[in-house]
């Protein structure tokens, strides 16, 4: 049949196929797993039910996908942002919509992505959790069914290591109608949990209390995010590793392919590291109090490499507690000490450097004229015009589309007025471009709720 050629051939190309042995998973690493996915008890009906859909796509944007309702934000805003980094960066396309190819091309490759940059962390092994086909209701995904019936519904195959990107597509695409399904979300999450390792991500999770799904808001985490755009579970945002009185904990140790911004920070409630808001492609999830969303530009000079500039940068985000874009002046020899950086030429010492950088005597140090005068060929490069699109995979309302929106940002001279008239995007994206405005093509402004 032409079945068991195609299992001959991939055989014959990949050895490693012929050791993929499908199972169902056992009681206690289905036990250990959901404690780790839901917290000690059984999800309520009610947010389980919000995370029984598979990857959909909606019919205004073929390559968007659709969020059916509120929960699993972190898992669908994450492969999302993913299928439009490789569209626009491996695919060449200027925007999503101009991928001429099947939709589920860009699912199968953003998957795999997430999948094999979890499989590197553990030595290369990967777990794949899906439902086989011949186990697919025809059910709509309205009826809410056990957690005991969802272990009985799914299979998961493990193939060691090391499993290379071409094998991971073709172990994914292999699976891909049971990710359509309705257990295809839960799918990924057990899936990543344990390619990972259950123990693994308990560790980068730290608090053994916590859960991936916030038991009551039916919410994925912010260490369920990291898991998908960074591959390390922590609900941490900043930089490396901290010590808060001897708790040492760990934040997000290098540039992620997927970036992070939020509301939460011009709130002031947190701060987002340099790594997440610096991304090696220009594409960030964007959260605001209870969902996520999908931020995105295909200017690639947006992208920052992690060289002595760079540094700099990430020591004045440090010092800058208001992420204003600037620093009160007698912070000035800190900066210059912790960045290690010499005076310029034609100051003699810092009161000269002070007054260089602030002649209007106004007691604070900008940013951008900061990095100007040190590295003038790095401002040089950066655009300060260029194309914003932004994506909420969530329908709202009857007649409500899951469609792009783009809008032409500015960077602008001075820092731009974040009045209470701003929506709650310009808030977010001034924690990142303190000067930016942004005049979007949209009658209505792009919603992050």
């Amino acid at each position: 049949s032409k079945s068991s050629l195609e299992t001959v051939f991939h055989s014959l190309v990949h050895p490693t196929l012929q050791q993929w042995i499908m199972s169902i998973l056992d009681e206690s690493e289905w036990s250990a797993c959901n404690k780790l996915v839901w917290g000690p008890a059984e999800p309520s009906p009610d947010t389980l039910a919000r995370w029984l859909q598979g990857f959909q796509f909606s019919e205004d944007e073929p390559t968007a996908l659709l969020q059916l309702q509120g929960g699993p934000c972190a898992v669908v805003a994450a492969i999302q942002a993913h299928m439009i980094q490789l569209a626009i960066f491996k695919h060449g396309c200027q925007q999503p919509q101009d991928f001429k190819g099947d939709s589920t091309v860009l699912l199968t490759q953003a998957i795999a992505a997430v999948m094999q940059q979890l499989a590197d962390s553990n030595g290369g092994c990967c777990v794949l959790v899906f439902q086989p086909e011949e186990l697919l209701s025809e059910e709509d995904g309205s009826t809410v069914i056990s957690i005991e019936e969802i272990r009985q519904s799914l299979r998961k195959s493990e193939v060691p290591p090391p499993v290379q990107p071409d094998l991971m597509e073709q172990m994914v695409m292999s699976v891909l109608q049971g990710l359509l399904g309705k257990l295809g979300l839960l799918s990924l999450v057990y899936s990543a949990v344990l390619t990972l390792g259950v123990d693994q991500v308990r560790q980068q999770v730290a608090d053994e209390e916590e859960s991936l799904v916030d038991p009551r808001s039916g919410n994925g985490s912010q260490a369920l995010l990291n898991l998908l755009i960074a591959g390390v579970a922590t609900p941490h945002f900043f930089d490396g590793m901290r010590n808060v009185d001897g708790l040492v904990m760990q934040g997000i140790a290098s540039q992620p392919s997927i970036g992070f911004l939020t509301l939460l920070e011009s709130l002031r409630y947190c701060e987002v590291g340099w790594h997440l808001k610096n991304p090696r492609y220009p594409v960030w999830i964007v959260g605001s109090e209870t969902h996520l969303t999908v931020l995105f530009s295909n200017e690639a000079r947006l992208i920052q490499g992690d060289g002595k500039c760079q540094e700099v940068e990430r020591v004045f985000h440090q010092l800058d507690a208001s992420s204003a874009g600037f620093i009160p002046a007698d912070k000035l020899d800190e900066l210059m000490k912790s960045a290690r950086l010499d005076l310029p030429e034609g100051c003699q010492n810092l009161s000269e450097l002070k007054t260089r950088l602030d002649p209007e005597g106004l007691q604070i140090i900008l940013r951008d004229s900061f990095i100007r005068l040190f590295f003038p060929n790095a401002c040089n490069d950066y655009p300060s015009k260029f194309a914003l699109f932004h994506l909420n995979n969530l329908a709202r309302g009857a007649t409500a589309k899951v469609a792009y929106v783009r809008g032409d940002a500015n960077m602008q001279q001075e820092i731009a007025d974040c009045s209470v008239g701003h929506c709650d995007l310009m808030r977010v994206l001034q924690t990142k471009w303190p000067t930016l405005t942004v005049k979007w093509e949209s009658d209505r402004l792009p919603s992050i709720n």
